[in-house]
């Protein structure tokens, strides 16, 4: 007999909730994800890969700044910026894309105390 698959173990077994965020997330062009405080991905929609062409599975415990079409002192100084848990308004930049062009979004945040990590939503403005 074969075994499940875990991806599809965990959807069957995600509270209906959960399920029914996943369904809006997959489809929606919005970059959904978190970054945890020590500035890497946690989690990625599949927007990444339609948007950006990252699979969610290339950006998990990635640095952000590695995304950033900047130089590394720079890129890290932004990512800083967009981690300061005091200052959560609207934030603009750039992400490079896997063929290496760059598009321009707009950030939405939300820091989670709980699990030390930034949640944001990211549209698209170029």
């Amino acid at each position: 007999m074969k075994s499940e698959r875990p991806l599809v173990a965990l959807e069957r077994d995600a509270p209906p909730c959960v399920r029914e965020t996943r369904r809006f997330g997959d489809g929606a062009p919005v970059l959904f994800g978190s970054v945890g405080l020590d500035g890497r991905v946690k989690a990625s929609s599949p927007a990444w890969s339609r948007v950006l062409g990252y699979h969610p599975a290339e950006l998990r415990n990635r640095p952000l700044h590695e995304l950033l079409p900047l130089r590394v002192h720079a890129a890290v100084s932004l990512v800083k910026r967009l981690m300061d848990t005091t200052t959560l308004g609207p934030m603009g930049f750039q992400l490079r894309c896997k063929d290496g062009g760059e598009k321009r979004f707009v950030l939405h945040r939300r820091y989670d105390a709980e699990t030390r990590q930034m949640y944001f939503a990211g549209e698209e403005i170029s």
